[in-house]
Formats: structure tokens, sequence, C-alpha cells
């Protein structure tokens, strides 16, 4: 299928080419779009109703594959004093295009995230936000080669607000190269990013129940990139070589339909708070 062909190919092979020449870099490099919104889940965890943030923002092409595929899903049905409720979360997709050749290009749902439900039932906390955050400093190299990316980093933050564990989950980047040179960019950006992490501190509230965690984990991304305006634009493509994810040790088991690349920039996203995909009979 054609995706506003012309935009969307012309962009894609600008993307910059380390090792790699412009054919081998416009056969890796993906557009992706992160598209916000919110969802409603009936009792029984069908959607029972959803919402796209200003969708005259997007292509029409990225708004149908939504209309097609989130009325279909289902999720695990939230409890509220021991009944299932209708409840509401905040939805994040990452949407992507993959060239097939011959000017076509194939969309789909890489990525989603759901915020954490409410319910009339619920009592709500205030959710984690920043006490102090120090920028972290953009590689002098990376800069020097023109190399961007975005950082998504995993935080353990205790109930004072520090930062416990930190590592980055996964790295997708804006250029493409060799193997090698693309492993060495993403981890001189990510420790620029975990080493400014390391000093950040947080708003916590407050945990209710003596089983309470004596940490809670959330997802920061950081952006390494020479223009940050066009970066946070709702609604455009972008250059995307998404990193294989790592989910370090310290993390336990996280939801495996969760993806760690669905958080918006400045934004802080609650790991295994938010909604859950029920899984189907064929464990998928």
């Amino acid at each position: 299928m054609k995706y506003g062909v012309l935009g969307l190919l012309c962009m894609m092979l600008a993307g910059v080419a380390l090792a790699a020449g412009p054919r081998a870099a416009s056969g890796q490099m993906l557009a992706s779009m992160l598209v916000r919104g919110s969802l409603t889940v009936a009792a029984d965890g069908s959607v029972a109703g959803y919402l796209v943030d200003h969708p005259e923002r997007l292509p029409r092409e990225v708004v149908d594959l939504i209309d097609r595929n989130v009325p279909r899903w289902r999720f695990e049905p939230v409890v509220r004093d021991g009944k299932p409720v209708v409840a509401r979360a905040a939805m994040e997709l990452r949407v992507v295009a993959k060239p097939l050749g011959n000017d076509e290009f194939a969309l789909s749902v890489a990525g989603t995230s759901f915020g954490r439900p409410s319910s009339r039932a619920a009592s709500e906390s205030p959710p984690i936000s920043y006490k102090q955050r120090a920028t972290p400093v953009y590689p002098r190299q990376a800069a020097n080669a023109r190399v961007s990316g975005t950082v998504y980093l995993l935080l353990a933050i205790n109930h004072e607000g520090q930062v416990q564990h930190v590592d980055a989950e996964q790295v997708n980047l804006d250029v493409v190269g060799g193997d090698r040179e693309m492993t060495r960019w993403r981890r001189t950006l990510a420790q620029a990013a975990v080493d400014a992490a390391r000093g950040w501190t947080f708003n916590v509230p407050a945990s209710v129940g003596d089983a309470a965690p004596p940490y809670r984990l959330i997802r920061v991304p950081v952006a390494f990139t020479f223009t940050p305006e066009l970066q946070s634009q709702y609604g455009v493509w972008h250059r995307y070589l998404p990193g294989p994810r790592s989910v370090p040790a310290w993390a336990g088991k996280l939801d495996i339909g969760d993806s760690a690349d669905t958080v918006g920039t400045d934004s802080i996203s609650a790991v295994d708070e938010g909604l859950r995909r029920a899984r189907s009979r064929d464990g998928a």
C-alpha cells in the first residue's frame, strides 16, 4: 500500500548513513510515529471505546490502521473491591511503516503501552514526577559524527525518590551503519543517559499497604537529537532503527506485551501499573 509515498520515501532515504551506503540505509531504516490517545475497557475486558489525540494531524492510513485493530483487543479485567469494573487509561501506540519495494510500505502497530487504569470506584494517587533532573550531556564523539537516537531507560525508584538501579532497556538510532558501528553508538548514547539518570530524584506518591514493593519501576526516554523541535512533533514520520531490547536482571519479569519505546518525549511511564492485554489461547 502507498502511504504518502513521495514524502515518506524521501524522508527515509535522507537518513544518515554511517558505514553503510544509501542503498543499505534505505533497506534498514523504518518510519515511525508515536500516537497518543485513551482507551475504555469494559468489565469483561473488551474495548468499550477509544479516542485518538488530534486525529486530524495523523495520516488517514494511520487512523484506519488503529480503527481496524484497537476494537479487537482484549484486556485483563480491572478489579476494584473484588469486582470487575469499567476502566479508562491513557494509550500510546508506535506505528511503523516498513518499505516493501516499488514505493510501497506495510503499516503495523509495532508497540503499545497503557497507563494506570482509573475508574469511579478507584481513589487515584498522583503519578511519579521529576524532583531534580540534570540534562544528559550529548557525547562529543557522537555529536561530531552526527549520530542521533533515543535511549529508553528503565529505572528503579525507592520511596524517597532516589534511583536504586538504572539501565538502558532499548536504544533506537536515527542513523544506519555496520552492526559493530551501530552497537558502539548505542552503547555510547546509553552510557551518557545512564550516567545522568543516576543523579535524578523523583516525587513518589506514598504506597499503600504493608506489601508495597521496595521500589517502583519507571521508563524514561532520553533523546539525543539535533532537531528537538521536529522530534516532538505529533503526527509526523520520523526515521527509526529499533535496537534490541534488554531487560536487566534486577527488573524481574516484565509484561512482554509492554513496549519499551512507546514513551513520549519528557514523559514518565510507570511499569506494570497499566492496563494489560489479555493473552490469546495460543499464548500470543
